[in-house]
């Protein structure tokens, strides 16, 4: 009953039956290897190919278990069809042969016959013509000996597809005419509709349109009076290629609509592919480029990727041509970046990249830059695939060019990508290449980490290539970049190789300089022994050179890391020896210093270090650390005298700023002011604005100093009006601060006030700590006199805190001290043991008598 079920096609109830075969009360092997079978049959024409070779795989196992070779003969043919539909062709062949094999040993020669019909449409479908042929016509002659005429009309029709695919027209129609014939005398209404759609493939391919249409027709009102679903489809298909031909694309598009709502009603992927793919081809034939699109995607879905490569590309190159052929932007873009995606889906992956980067361009000239993003993100996926290496570096390319012009980091990715393939083949003249392109790249994005990496990369290669000193700059540089972006152990790893290759070129100073800043990533990272050991490496290369400022540096950091570092047998004072150099800003602050060293720690060697120190940054001449610097004032005033000589207003200008600084450090006040009343007069002169309000702004400090209140607010608010002018947010916040010091010391809190406010508003906007300090500090002031006491705290403590965060701890104590007074003043415990906590924790930074001065300084 189930068989008949089936060859009825009322498929649910075949496998109704079949099933009830399997329920584990029923232990017969022969039956379950039999309903097996079928089930796998039954599976097959539902196009569930997964299911039935699994189906048809138990049912063979069954049948060797039992020594049924028949049974194993008839479940590798039933594999071999599965395989064929899959298109999986050597595996199809496979099968069908050994059942062949079997069938000839059993003298089964129906199912022989059978199986040469099967391996005869696989031939001819690879356009293995003859092999074809012969195995039709040996499968013609058993059936004519067996009198089976249903088996030799299937040979005929066999016969008759290859004669048409070689164009042999007069013998396709013979063939599929006595099919005809055959079928029509059995009754056998299937076969006989199969043969009419035959022959009207035959017609159709001598463009002898109007017989061919007929036979379609036939074909078409046969299958529908059967109820054979596959068939309509097949016919309807027919009927649809025969419009198209004829530009009647209205009636081939609703034929080749009806076939693949039928096709997938049925569940036959690949007929529906086809379907959707010729439907893409009308869609385009009349200009639908939207709906071509759609269609030929859809078609490339269905096609089983592994073993319809062919049919895939055809739909894409198709899809891509419709592509071309939207007129609005958007939509086209959207269009490929569909269809891009199908080509990844599809691994066609050098096609994605091309449908991506078209559609990227199309985004970015809409302003789309989240899309544009998302088609580059899926450009790295698709490049990173692509096996063919000169395909894969041409692809990246492409995407580098597009990245570039867009300022778009993928651009160094790109590169990167190509330089790492050039590197992994050992082509390090190319990998440079390219690595220098992502470096470039890089720094025109502002992609500083990107750009260290690339810089790394360099540097592997110039090892590879000998070339240490390359190497040991490019290695440099990637460390500081690295460590710019808390990238610490990249960091490590760039300055370890850095140190190796100046060691490598005996360049000393290279060497202590990358063991420094080694010292100083793994301070960072909390790993103190490391770091005290390459401190200490760079301290005695610096000694060897005589770089006094490096070897301060070095015993800075060594100082840092016995503070942190308890079990460590340095003493603290290395720690003192550079901090407070670095630290005071002028001579007043170097003295309270001085003063409070000469009892700290408890170290007998502290006071000799520190005098130690104090020779260095004197002997060095560091101008911004040490005030009292006859070097620098020589330096300064033997260059102005060059400058002048050769007229060089540019370099003139500059020195006498850098003069006014020196004197100005000290104390030499009048000297000063001469010097930035000079440079004022240059910069007017050659009309350099921003120079002038610079001048302008130290001239201001100048008279600030010196109480000349009037004086100083005029320079101040020339500055602010040129950095208004010029759009200089920081020189305009700097010329309100100085403002606001002016007022406040005149006693005009409420203009001083309005300019600490204002300054910090912009301090704010540009994320400039200190300077957020300073106006939050001044602020505090002004509150602090008007008895304010609150406010005043809260806005030392927030200065305080600013100044914590960037390690200015002698301005934080400052801060936390007057906030400390303020709370006293009011009376507000919690507020004031706040303070004093902030402020003890800031004086772990600093000797305690430091701190002490600090508050006998601040408090009053």
């Amino acid at each position: 009953m189930g068989r008949i079920h089936f060859l009825h096609s009322r498929y649910e109830d075949a496998a109704a039956i079949f099933q009830e075969v399997l329920q584990p009360a029923i232990h017969d092997d022969s039956e379950t290897a039999e309903a097996l079978h079928w089930l796998g049959s039954i599976s097959g024409a539902r196009c569930e190919f997964e299911k039935a070779e699994q189906l048809y795989t138990q049912a063979r196992a069954i049948y060797a278990r039992v020594n049924g070779e028949l049974g194993q003969a008839n479940a590798l043919q039933g594999l071999g069809g599965v395989y064929n539909r899959q298109h999986r062709v050597d595996k199809a062949k496979e099968s069908l042969v050994q059942a062949h094999t079997i069938y000839n040993k059993l003298g089964k020669d129906r199912g022989r016959a059978s199986v040469l019909c099967e391996l005869g449409d696989i031939y001819q479908a690879g356009s293995e013509f003859k092999r074809a042929e012969d195995s039709f016509i040996e499968a013609q002659n058993i059936y004519t000996n067996l009198g089976d005429a249903h088996g030799r009309a299937h040979t005929l029709q066999g016969l008759g597809s290859a004669s048409r695919l070689q164009s042999k027209f007069a013998e396709a129609e013979e063939f599929f005419s006595q099919a005809n014939s055959i079928f029509n005398r059995i009754g056998d209404d299937m076969g006989r509709a199969n043969a009419l759609l035959g022959l009207g493939e035959v017609y159709f391919a001598q463009s002898k349109y109007g017989p061919a249409k007929s036979f379609f027709t036939q074909a078409l009102e046969i299958n529908t009076r059967i109820s054979n679903v596959q068939g309509q489809a097949n016919a309807l298909c027919g009927i649809g290629d025969l419009c198209h031909k004829q530009s009647e694309y209205t009636e081939a598009e609703a034929c080749y609509t009806q076939a693949q709502s039928a096709y997938d009603r049925i569940g036959d992927r690949e007929g529906e592919a086809n379907t959707l793919h010729m439907l893409g081809d009308v869609f385009k034939d009349q200009s639908k480029n939207i709906q071509a699109v759609s269609s030929y995607i859809r078609a490339a879905q269905n096609y089983h990727f592994r073993w319809r490569d062919d049919k895939i590309k055809s739909c894409i190159l198709g899809a891509q041509d419709a592509c071309f052929g939207i007129e609005d932007d958007e939509s086209q873009a959207d269009a490929l970046s569909k269809l891009a995606w199908v080509c990844l889906e599809r691994n066609n992956y050098c096609l994605a990249v091309i449908s991506y980067i078209r559609a990227a361009k199309i985004y970015n000239s809409q302003s789309k830059h989240d899309l544009v993003r998302m088609q580059f993100s899926s450009v790295h996926y698709a490049c990173c695939h692509i096996e063919e290496v000169e395909i894969r570096v041409n692809m990246l390319c492409k995407l580098a060019e597009v990245c570039c012009d867009q300022n778009e980091w993928h651009a160094s990715f790109a590169y990167m990508s190509a330089g790492r393939i050039y590197y992994s083949q050992s082509n390090y003249t190319d990998a440079e290449t390219y690595f220098i392109r992502a470096k470039d790249c890089c720094a025109v994005i502002g992609e500083a980490s990107s750009q260290a990496d690339a810089l790394s990369a360099l540097g592997e290669v110039y090892n590879q290539q000998a070339k240490p000193s390359q190497a040991a700059l490019s290695y440099t540089q990637a460390g500081d970049l690295y460590c710019a972006w808390k990238r610490y152990k990249n960091a490590a790893s760039a300055y370890i190789q850095a140190e190796k290759a100046y060691a490598h070129v005996l360049n000393v100073g290279g060497q202590a300089n990358a063991l420094y800043a080694l010292g100083e990533v793994y301070r960072h990272q909390y790993q103190y022994t490391e770091a005290e050991s390459c401190y200490a490496k760079a301290k005695h290369l610096y000694g060897r050179i005589d770089n006094d400022e490096g070897r301060a540096n070095a015993l800075y950091g060594l100082g840092e890391v016995c503070h942190h570092q308890v079990e460590s047998t340095e003493p603290g004072w290395y720690y003192t020896l550079a901090e407070e150099f670095n630290r005071a800003s002028n001579d007043e602050s170097r003295g309270k210093a001085l003063f409070s060293l000469g009892d700290q720690y408890g170290h007998p060697d502290a006071e000799t270090c520190y005098t130690e120190a104090k020779k260095i940054y004197t002997r060095i001449g560091n101008h911004h650390h040490q005030s009292k610097n006859a070097e620098a004032e020589t330096c300064y005033n033997e260059a102005k005298i060059i400058y002048t000589d050769i007229g060089n207003g540019m370099g003139l200008v500059k020195t006498l700023l850098g003069l006014g600084e020196v004197y100005h450090n000290q104390f030499k006040i009048a000297a000063a002011e001469t010097c930035y009343i000079q440079a004022k007069g240059l910069y007017t002169e050659m009309g350099d604005s921003e120079g002038l309000a610079k001048a302008l702004l130290w001239l201001g400090e100048v008279y600030r100093v010196q109480s000349k209140h009037s004086e100083a607010r005029t320079c101040y608010s020339q500055a602010e009006g040129i950095y208004t002018v010029i759009g200089s947010r920081e020189g305009l916040a700097k010329a309100l601060l100085g403002l606001g010091e002016v007022y406040r010391h005149q006693f005009k809190h409420t203009e001083a006030e309005m300019r600490y406010t204002m300054a910090h508003s912009i301090y704010i906007g540009i994320g400039h700590g200190e300077g957020q300090g300073k106006s939050l500090y001044g602020l505090g002031e002004i509150y602090y006199h008007r008895n304010e006491y609150s406010s005043a705290a809260s806005r030392y403590i927030q200065a305080g805190d600013l100044y914590c965060s960037r390690r200015k701890y002698t301005e934080a104590a400052c801060c936390y001290v007057r906030a400390e007074r303020a709370y006293t003043l009011i009376f507000n415990a919690e507020g004031r043991e706040e303070a004093l906590n902030k402020l003890e924790m800031v004086s772990s930074h600093h000797p305690p008598d430091f701190v002490a001065t600090i508050v006998t300084v601040c408090a009053n």
